[in-house]
Parts: C-alpha cells; structure tokens; sequence
C-alpha cells in the first residue's frame, strides 16, 4: 500500500517526504527496475538528454591549423561535421553520442577504413554490449563486446573511437543512470502513484455523519443517492442537502498530499543536477527571473555542456586526428560562441570596445554575428592615444578606419 495512508506521521516539508518515501518505500524502490533503457521513461531523465544532445548536435564543429585558421577540407571535417556513415548525418551523430555518454557513461563507434587505410566511415558499436578489460601484461584496455548471439569479439583499440565520462579505474565506463537508480526510481515511483490515484479515484472527499446508527442497506441506499445527486462533473457546485440531523464534512488535505508536488519537483532537482542541467532547461522556472536567467544560461554552457565538449574534443585528437595532423599543430574544437551571446547592446558594446582597441577586426565581429566578410575588414585599429612599442604614433597619420 502507498506510504501516504500512514496517518502518524507528519511531514512539513518536501525534504522531509522525500526521506519518508525513501524509508516507506524501502525494497519496492530498489527493487524497481532502473536501467538506462528504462531511465528514458522519467520525463526528467528525458528531458535532460534532450537538452544535452539536441545542443551539441547543433554546435559547428572545426578544425583549426597552428595559426588558429580554420581547415575546410579534414577528413575530420568530413566525417564529424557532415556524416559520418552512409545512414547518419551529422545532427544524428552527434544527438546519439551525447544520449550514450548520459545514460551508459560511454559512446563507441568501429572505425570502417578505406582501401588506403583512412577512416572513411564510424559505424555505431551498442555501448551496453562493450566491456573493457585491461591487459596484464601492458596496461592496455581491450574492449569486449558480447553481440546479440551470445558470441564475444574483441576490438583492437586502434579501431575504436571511444569517449568514456566517468572511471574508477581508468577502464570500465560508469554509468550515470545505474549509480543513481534510487533518484530515478523514486522519481518514477511518485509519478506511477500520481497516475494511479486519478485513474483509479481512490481519495475521499468527504464523509456523511448521521446521528443514529444506520443499517447496511440504509447505508448503502444513502451512499447511492448521495453519489447520484453530488458526483460528477454536471453536478460540480450543487448545493448539499441532508436530512433526519445528517451532516457534510469535508475531509481536508493531507499533509502527505499537500507535498506530493513538492516531492515531484525535488527529484527534478536532484536528477538534473546528476548532469549538471540548470532547473531552467528543463521547465523548472520557479526560481528564473529576467535577471538572472542570462547568467544560469551561461551556467549551462560552462558547468553542464563544457566537460562534454571537453572530453570528445581530446578523444577526437587521440582516437581520429593523424600524426601529422597533430604535429603539424591541428586540433579541433566546437564552436559555442552563440551560445554565450548577451542581448544585442551588450554584444555590440563589446564589439565596439574589441575593434577600437585593436583587440579584434570588424570582420571579426561579423563573424560571430554570422554575417559575412567585408573588404577592408580584416585591418586592426590602434587608438592614437597609445605608445605602440615604444614608439608614439606618427601624428601625422591617420589611423585607417574601415569604411
């Protein structure tokens, strides 16, 4: 039986429901099962992984040279940023990597080389097939994976493209949703008895004292004649008419009822926070104002997306980029400018600051404004009020201002 019609105990808070229902519920919520299939039924694990991989599927990813000049034509430009097998585009990609790093705790993908020994292809590898084992004798991971007939093939390292987010021991991934079911599972328990009680009715709303004692069927004939006239939604708002000295009570909320929303938006909190997801991104805006909701947004970027962004950036160097792409001082890098923008004047202020100072180009500018290139906007202003290197500015020249 649920744990609210245990009548002598009294909850005052949201917190203090949220430790009953953990003790109340006890094996019924260890026994759930909460895997990272079954985790995507919670509207807030949902949520979260939609907010995640739809934002990194849309962020432009690219290849910088040693001179931080962008290279148009990698093969990781290729195969990351426009598609990476015959099937999958790029939003698909990237959508179904983050959504594995998020509920397995890893993403692999077999590397499908060409005839010359390039990668031309990443093909998806099930991350709850793979295991990851290391090596006796060198140290080195070998990774297992069990396909669906039972039989075990192991991958060499070299032709694996692998993100792990989190280890114990440098080898086998942790899963978020697994190491914390117990959130997820009372997440779902709440909502599973939030749509038990409005499909089934169970609640009392109120009781009918008579002030002699009533035989069953005078009972039962009254309930029936009560109902009939009182419940329903044509007959919301009646007034109640009792006879023989009979009264209507109401039964008032209990204190366990009045916090079952409470309880609901606490595991929000609590299962957001397992990746780091602002209550904001996920519908919660009980605490977002129009002052702060640029700075949580901001929060979002730094806290929640950029370890993600972080960790694929560098298993990118290590798994896919060349030698010689490497040494030749090429690495790679998503891009989230527009993701920190401001509101307009703010943009543009620091624009005007960043040109006039000689710290950035117009072109520049535009280019974080997603406008394109004008001529003569590649030069770089030097206010006439400073010494550059040593030396004033000739006063007889006019520093070139971009028309």
């Amino acid at each position: 039986m649920w744990p609210f019609s245990r009548k002598h105990t009294k909850i005052t808070s949201a917190k203090e429901l949220d430790e009953y229902l953990r003790g109340a519920l006890g094996e019924n919520v260890r026994a759930l099962e909460v895997s990272p299939e079954t985790a995507m039924r919670c509207t807030t694990v949902w949520a979260c992984v939609r907010v995640l991989s739809t934002v990194l599927a849309h962020l432009p990813l690219h290849v910088y040279d040693g001179n931080k000049e962008i290279v148009t034509d990698s093969r990781i430009t290729r195969l990351l940023a426009r598609q990476p097998n015959q099937w999958m585009s790029k939003t698909d990609f990237w959508r179904l990597c983050m959504t594995q790093l998020m509920l397995w705790g890893c993403t692999a993908w077999r590397k499908i080389r060409t005839g010359s020994g390039e990668i031309g292809q990443l093909m998806p590898v099930e991350p709850g097939s793979i295991t990851v084992d290391k090596d006796a004798e060198t140290g080195d991971p070998i990774f297992r994976v069990t396909r669906k007939t039972g039989v075990k093939v192991d991958i060499d390292r070299n032709d694996l493209f692998f993100v792990c987010a989190a280890t114990l021991d440098g080898y086998e991934p942790l899963s978020p949703v697994r190491h914390n079911k117990n959130a997820i599972a009372l997440a779902m328990m709440t909502e599973e008895f939030g749509l038990d009680s409005f499909a089934r009715g169970a609640k009392f709303s109120g009781i009918l004292k008579h002030p002699s004692h009533l035989t069953d069927e005078a009972a039962q004939r009254l309930r029936s004649q009560f109902e009939d006239a009182y419940h329903g939604k044509k007959n919301w708002h009646k007034t109640i008419v009792t006879e023989d000295g009979m009264e209507y009570q109401k039964i008032s909320q209990t204190a366990e009822e009045a916090q079952f929303n409470d309880t609901r938006e606490l595991q929000r909190s609590e299962i957001a926070s397992i990746w780091g997801v602002p209550p904001h991104k996920i519908g919660d805006l009980r605490r977002a104002t129009f002052g702060n909701i640029e700075h949580q947004a901001l929060e979002f970027v730094i806290d929640a997306l950029t370890p993600y962004l972080t960790l694929i950036e560098e298993r990118i160097q290590l798994d896919l980029m060349s030698a010689r792409s490497i040494a030749n001082g090429q690495y790679v890098k998503f891009k989230v400018d527009g993701l920190l923008r401001g509101d307009s004047k703010a943009r543009f202020d620091a624009y005007s600051k960043g040109i006039n100072w000689g710290i950035m180009s117009p072109n520049e500018a535009r280019a974080l404004e997603d406008l394109p290139a004008r001529e003569g906007g590649d030069d770089f202003l030097t206010p006439v009020n400073v010494i550059v290197n040593g030396v004033a500015p000739n006063e007889d020249e006019t520093p070139s201002v971009p028309a």
